[in-house]
């Protein structure tokens, strides 16, 4: 093989592997962009999971207060139902904003 014809197959051979050096680049920014984007809302599911955990265990405890006051026939009942109302529009708004 002549020198020219091996300096031409070498000139070809550097610019697809530039060529595909700059693809590679651009695939990994995307990936890159993608796994950022993930990660973020997996975190913000984490985030309001933990809210909603902690509104569902507030409830379990309203509830128990109501039932009590119920039962027993002594103290209010009405700040207790706002409370649980609340609550519960808490959760639904939460699990409303889950991706």
């Amino acid at each position: 093989m002549s020198k020219e014809k091996l300096d031409e197959t070498l000139g070809k051979v550097s610019e697809k592997a530039k060529e595909l050096a700059g693809e590679a680049v651009v695939i990994a920014q995307d990936v890159y962009a993608k796994a950022e984007t993930k990660t973020k809302q997996l975190a913000k599911d984490a985030k309001l999971s933990a809210a909603i955990a902690k509104d569902k265990t507030n409830l379990r405890t309203l509830y128990r207060e109501l039932g009590k006051a119920v039962y027993s026939g002594e103290g209010e009942t009405d700040p207790l139902k706002e409370k649980i109302t609340a609550t519960l529009a808490a959760i639904a708004e939460n699990e409303s904003k889950k991706g």
